[in-house]
């Protein structure tokens, strides 16, 4: 059935992080700025 529905589907690919995990940590080491001292 699925294959019924995607059939005339195209693909977009999107650059950069996605909206739903913007806002997780996933294990990115925080980079250190002079202004966080």
């Amino acid at each position: 059935m699925i294959d019924r529905l995607v059939h005339h589907a195209e693909v977009i690919a999107l650059k950069g992080d996605s909206y739903r995990i913007k806002d997780r940590d996933l294990g990115r080491v925080p980079t250190v700025t002079a202004d966080d001292q």
